[in-house]
């Protein structure tokens, strides 16, 4: 997209929406707005997807905007089971906030297993990045639920240029 929000599967999911057992494995990118593998802004419900595969490569690439993600790049509704697979993805853009699965989290994230984290190609310091989501408002894992749904077993080894950096997490609002 020259300008506005792209995504891999869709740009904008509204509250009614479902993207259910979708794989994105092309390239996405905004030249003024948010970009995502799968939905750059979700509002609705992100379920089973994936991002990326084994061994290839693939850009996500936004200018714009504060915030990027794998996934989501901003999620104000619920992401369920759903990550980057892929073990050459890139970020890339100006955000200063980046996440494993969604730049920002407003809603719930929730049954994520991550093992593999998105390399962020940003120079300027002071990133926030989380292997989940880089900022959160709202919920990581389930309420109610007593055993662990979020696993994150990346590395963030060589990772520098941060000001706040989480395994789940970078801020937590």
């Amino acid at each position: 997209a020259y300008a506005g929000a792209a995504g891999g599967i869709a740009a904008v999911s509204g509250a009614k929406s479902t993207v259910k057992n979708c794989k994105g494995y092309g390239n996405v990118s905004s030249s003024d707005g948010y970009a995502a593998g799968i939905v750059s802004v979700n509002a609705g419900c992100i379920q089973d997807c994936v991002v990326g595969e084994e061994n290839q490569k693939l850009t996500i690439y936004s200018l714009g905007e504060e915030e990027s993600g794998t996934v989501c790049a901003v999620n104000n509704g619920i992401i369920d089971d759903s990550k980057p697979v892929g073990t050459q993805i890139v970020l890339e853009g100006n955000a200063s906030t980046f996440g494993g699965v969604t730049g920002r989290n407003n809603k719930t994230v929730q049954n994520i297993n991550l093992t593999v984290m998105p390399k962020i190609n940003r120079v300027a310091g002071k990133l926030t990045v989380g292997g989940v989501a880089g900022q959160n408002a709202g919920i990581i894992g389930q309420e109610k639920e007593t055993s662990a749904d979020i696993q994150v077993s990346v590395d963030f080894e060589n990772f520098d240029n941060y000001k706040y950096l989480g395994g789940i997490v970078g801020q937590n609002e």
